[in-house]
């Protein structure tokens, strides 16, 4: 017998919403903080095994029921302190639109109360996500936080081919053990599954055949810990029957409920030095879901950006940010990235008022968290600026070298601008976007001012500027190459079954999400969840797309216009005269469409050997290669930038609003265990449906996304690369005085 002791886990699995209307929902999980401190009250004075425990599996519900008058703060804070409830680290469970600065920001929320009131703080938790950004143990060890918990839900996702647990290594060396149920018993509702809430006697009968299960196949802890969790459940006292029942049958062994603390500190105490180490990123399988609303997660991917920006400019210029607009935008967006979306009918009855009025209320925290952001830098730069004045401030701390969008006052008249120093701004309107555009150079962390001047602007120029060129079809607009001057080659795969900068539209041949994964529980083998369906995918510049060159001073474009099944687009490849950048900016026209399908983006790069490093949340990884086994392999979630390296030089794509790449080819419905590839394609993934609940079941509306792309010799540089992403993505902030 290896198995001696069995700790339950017992907790609500937090969905804000999900279940039924979402402030009702919201109410309710706040309101069962009290109803586990009853629960756990009722039997304080018990044996150590017939204790009632509770874990509050994120920290949200506990410090929203601390801002209630009626909070029984000390009842609460003293059944935290003797170990019968347990905090934990995590706000909310995060999707990959979290960046670093989301994960430190929230995890600090429960650190800060547990510092104040003398509470420990050993565990992070997250649920359903099967995956979670690498930053995450580097930032969790900073602080302490030892352990880390996980409940990977299997229906969209390939199991973790690893032996738990195991201490997961961050980039910067932070260690946790980290634990995560098995795929075969319903991830969190492992406990709900083997019926410990119903007949003891019939549960008994269920973990002792589980436990000889796992034995047979290997497992060697004297503990077993498991979950037992529902949607936005609330306590079950009545699960002390099955433990005092499986005590007095089963006395070799012994089960109790408990807290994480308790399961890790005895595996630590009788296994410590036999668990194996393993570094490398989790990417999450449901990150997927974060192309359903590609509208809305533009907003959140913006209105990060425009935080850091602020940031980095209240620094430069001494003043403070409004702290109430910046917590707006910083509560608003961590409740949109959260992972609960939308009602559980939102795909299987899409028109339902539940399903509506459930995406309504979410999606609106990202437009709230864009509008409070830029509220916030519109506060920042107030009077910064004098009459007939434009002040540029660069809020990084590298040379910033390309575009700005001016602020519609200042372009009332086509003009130039010039500072102090006697640089010269000159300006040009996109008609894809509307914005009048300005070429700026600004040193590292520089202010500078510029007034109106008189002058002729440079003479405009063909698709070419002293680093790239770009050909293409003139008859559909299809690029055929791109080629970097100073390297003297093509960057492009001229064997690529689709051009660069393309628009794919995809939808299964027969049938439709379905026919993608099965959503049955008690499956022995995970690949025959699995279905592998046929795809139709159809090109956009593969027909008549009306090609028009536009050529200014700041930079030369190509604009197309066409269609894909149930979506116009309108395209733009922007060559800019300063820098070796080109931009893509993509404007599409989505109508509704409840049936499955995707839009693409093609980057077939020509780097050889293949090579392609993701960046997110602070932390950057070698696709297929530094990842945890069973991890996201079919989908990569992107934060600042992705890298193609190989052939002596590498190609960096920057997406400023789609958040997600499949990198190699087109892996949708593949469900690899490991992800290998011969080709230095990428594919950004701008939009799907493919979920078949929680997430939206269409999208509809326009909606403009941007890339922006370079090249270098040499191998990848992650400085570098971070250095141009940061310009990228967070750039200049831009006042104006008015006209005079």
């Amino acid at each position: 017998m290896s198995i001696e002791r069995i700790f339950i886990l017992h907790h609500t699995h937090v969905d804000l919403g999900y279940t039924g209307d979402r402030d009702a929902v919201c109410g309710d999980l706040v309101r069962m903080v009290d109803l586990s401190i009853d629960a756990v009250a009722a039997t304080q004075d018990e044996p150590d095994a017939e204790r009632f425990r509770w874990v509050h599996e994120v920290s949200w519900p506990v410090l929203e029921y601390l801002k209630r008058p009626e909070a029984r703060r000390n009842e609460l804070f003293a059944q935290l302190r003797r170990g019968d409830t347990e905090l934990t680290a995590l706000y909310v469970h995060p999707t990959d639109l979290f960046d670093r600065d989301s994960f430190e920001v929230s995890i600090d929320r429960a650190c800060q109360l547990a510092h104040d009131q003398h509470l420990p703080l050993n565990t992070a938790m997250f649920s359903d996500c099967p995956g979670i950004p690498w930053c995450v143990p580097d930032i969790l060890a900073a602080r302490g936080v030892r352990y880390l918990s996980a409940a990977p839900d299997f229906i969209m996702s390939m199991p973790l081919d690893l032996e738990r647990p195991f201490w997961w290594e961050g980039p910067n060396g932070g260690r946790v053990l980290t634990w995560f149920t098995e795929w075969r018993k319903s991830w969190y509702a492992e406990g709900l599954v083997l019926g410990l809430a119903g007949d003891p006697v019939a549960a008994t009968a269920n973990v002792l055949d589980y436990i000889r299960q796992l034995e047979a196949e290997g497992y060697r802890w004297k503990c077993l810990a498991l979950h037992l969790a529902m949607d936005n459940q609330p306590p079950r006292p009545n699960l002390l029957e099955f433990v005092r029942h499986f005590n007095a049958v089963q006395p070799e062994r012994q089960v109790q409920l408990a807290t994480n603390r308790m399961f890790f500190e005895y595996m630590e105490e009788q296994h410590g030095a036999e668990f194996s180490v393993h570094r490398g990123a989790w990417p999450d399988w449901w990150a997927n879901g974060n192309a359903s609303a590609a509208w809305e997660s533009a907003c959140s991917r913006q209105a990060k950006c425009i935080l850091r920006r602020t940031a980095g400019v209240a620094a430069r210029l001494g003043r403070t940010r409004d702290a109430a607009l910046v917590d707006q935008a910083i509560e608003n967006g961590l409740l949109f990235d959260e992972h609960t979306w939308g009602h559980n009918r939102s795909v299987s009855h899409p028109w339902s008022l539940e399903a509506r009025l459930h995406w309504a209320k979410k999606r609106i925290l990202a437009g709230n968290a864009l509008h409070a952001a830029r509220a916030t830098e519109e506060r920042l730069l107030a009077g910064l600026a004098d009459r007939g004045q434009l002040v540029l401030v660069n809020s990084t701390d590298v040379p910033y070298s390309g575009p700005v969008a001016l602020p519609t006052a200042a372009t009332a008249t086509p003009m130039m601008w010039r500072d102090e120093a006697g640089q010269t701004l000159v300006t040009q309107s996109s008609t894809t976007t509307g914005e009048t555009l300005a070429w700026v150079e600004l040193p590292a962390s520089a202010v500078c001012r510029f007034r109106a001047t008189e002058g002729a602007p440079p003479e405009p120029t063909g698709l070419e500027n002293a680093f790239f060129r770009l050909a293409w079809d003139a008859a559909t607009g299809a690029v055929r190459d791109w080629v970097d001057l100073r390297l003297g080659q093509s960057l492009l795969d001229g064997n690529a079954e689709w051009t660069f900068a393309d628009i794919i539209h995809e939808r299964v041949r027969r049938g439709g999400r379905k026919d993608m994964y099965d959503t049955a529980f008690g499956c022995a083998n995970p690949d025959a969840k699995r279905p592998r369906p046929e795809f139709v995918r159809t090109a956009g510049h593969r027909g008549k797309t009306r090609p028009k060159l536009v050529c200014g001073p700041v930079f030369s474009a190509l604009v197309t216009r066409g269609k894909v099944p149930g979506a116009r687009f309108v395209r733009e490849l922007r060559i800019y005269h300063g820098a070796p950048r080109l931009d893509i900016i993509l404007r599409l026209d989505k109508q509704v469409n409840t049936e499955y399908e995707s839009l693409y983006v093609a980057f077939p790069f020509a780097a050889l050997p293949p090579a392609v490093f993701i960046e997110n949340a602070g932390a950057v990884y070698r696709a297929g290669e530094e990842q945890l086994p069973g991890s996201a392999t079919d989908w990569h979630s992107v934060g600042d930038y992705v890298a193609v390296g190989g052939g002596g030089h590498t190609v960096l794509v920057v997406p400023h609003d789609a958040p997600l790449v499949q990198v190699g080819d087109i892996h949708t419905g593949k469900w690899q265990r490991r992800l290998q590839f011969e080709r230095n394609h990428v594919f950004s993934w701008v939009m799907n449906n493919m979920w078949f609940t929680n997430f939206p079941a269409y999208q509809e509306g326009e909606v403009t996304l941007t890339w922006s792309l370079t090249a270098s010799a040499g191998a990848f540089s992650p400085a570098a690369a971070a250095a141009f992403a940061q310009a990228a993505r967070t750039g200049v902030a831009v006042s104006f005085g008015g006209m005079p």
